[in-house]
């Protein structure tokens, strides 16, 4: 299922759950340049469910060269659930090569997530939701979904160059956030 919100596509999984899908390409360039002179100065990843190259979780902190960026995507994420005041709680970038890989896993306790596509090869892993949404990254692709939805890449055969936001509303939602115990792909 499919329909069209403030300028997003709205893909539902099995279980109704929405992923919203935009496509804001002109900022590739410059993010790609900024992603490739960090892991310059970051060459070591800590270890994650993410199994390639990425940048620390604290990256929003470390450096600026992405805040021009992380203000729209913040600006695009409050649009879509209509809320007025967003902050980052994490934001790194990564790198996929030849057989890298994420394991399932969720945000939670993460109110929002954002991806953004930077640099994909025709032929890429897609990301897999739980509940069978499958999504084909392009250059360009912002998606946005609730933290607590369950996620993978599949090992991948082309590069994978993209960014990603764990977003919260001010206070601890932590306790009224739904927990998605019962994963299911495909």
């Amino acid at each position: 299922k499919c329909i069209i919100m403030n300028d997003f596509k709205v893909l539902y999984n099995k279980a109704s759950v929405p992923v919203y899908v935009k496509i804001l390409n002109e900022y590739c360039e410059d993010l790609k340049k900024n992603i490739i002179n960090h892991r310059k100065n970051f060459p070591v990843s800590n270890k994650s469910n993410v199994k390639a190259w990425h940048s620390s979780w604290a990256t929003h902190e470390e450096t600026t060269d992405f805040n021009f960026f992380s203000k729209i995507v913040i600006d695009e994420v409050s649009s879509i659930y209509n809320v007025e005041e967003l902050t980052i709680d994490s934001m790194w970038a990564m790198m996929y090569e030849k057989s890298d890989h994420a394991l399932p896993h969720a945000h939670f306790p993460a109110e929002y997530v954002a991806i953004y596509y930077v640099d994909v090869e025709t032929g890429c892993s897609p990301i897999v939701f739980q509940y069978g949404l499958k999504v084909i990254p392009e250059n360009g692709m912002l998606l946005v979904f609730p933290g607590r939805l369950h996620h993978q890449v599949p090992p991948t055969d082309k590069k994978r160059m993209l960014i990603s936001w764990n977003l919260e509303t001010p206070g601890d939602k932590r306790g009224e956030l739904e927990y998605a115990d019962n994963i299911k792909y495909g």
